[in-house]
């Protein structure tokens, strides 16, 4: 019972988290994007800075783990990105709209496909590519405005889910008991 309990207070702490996570990228999707652009780049020079350090302390240990490349590009990584910011937060839309727009082009010749084999749903995915396409165009053409309402969105989803976590958790909390005391009572009975 106490991993139940552990997993239930590891779940609603994760959920608040997530709430205030959301509530902040949603409140200040900018200063949220660049704390969290700030952390990813200290984390990739954490860890750079450990492959490195481990590759020297190691010593004379023969066989290749790729420690010194993979830390010193890393460092180099994480630098860049402390570096320039900025960059990194307006080119993140551009890179998935680009990426968005292939998956719709995609979509479209398999609805082009779908249809060349006579399914009568083609038309479906055809919408749903020109849905694609149309969004990743948006982002690639706009990539500032669509951090912003990237981050919101990204806000508003960990909002959704830490909310309904943290219900689902206390729900599921309160019957676990329930069903407890109903099982203990028949166990009496008998």
């Amino acid at each position: 019972m106490n991993f139940l309990k552990e997993l239930k207070w590891n779940t609603i702490t994760l959920a608040v988290l997530f709430l205030i996570l959301g509530i902040v990228l949603i409140w200040q999707p900018g200063m949220a994007a660049r704390t969290l652009c700030y952390m990813l780049a200290w984390i990739l020079i954490a860890v750079g800075a450990v492959q490195t350090l481990g590759y020297f302390l190691r010593g004379g240990q023969a066989g290749y783990r790729g420690d010194l490349t993979g830390g010193l590009l890393l460092l180099l990584f994480g630098g860049f990105i402390l570096y320039k910011a900025n960059l990194v937060i307006s080119l993140t839309p551009f890179l998935l709209g680009f990426f968005i727009t292939g998956s719709g082009i995609s979509k479209l010749q398999n609805a082009l496909e779908l249809k060349r084999m006579g399914y009568s749903n083609w038309l479906v995915v055809l919408i749903l590519a020109v849905i694609s396409i149309l969004a990743g165009l948006v982002m690639i053409r706009n990539p500032f405005q669509t951090a912003e309402v990237l981050f919101r969105l990204i806000g508003i989803s960990l909002v959704y889910s830490g909310a309904t976590d943290l219900y689902t958790v206390l729900y599921l909390g309160k019957k676990l008991q329930s069903y407890q005391k109903e099982r203990e009572k028949d166990i009496i009975d008998m």
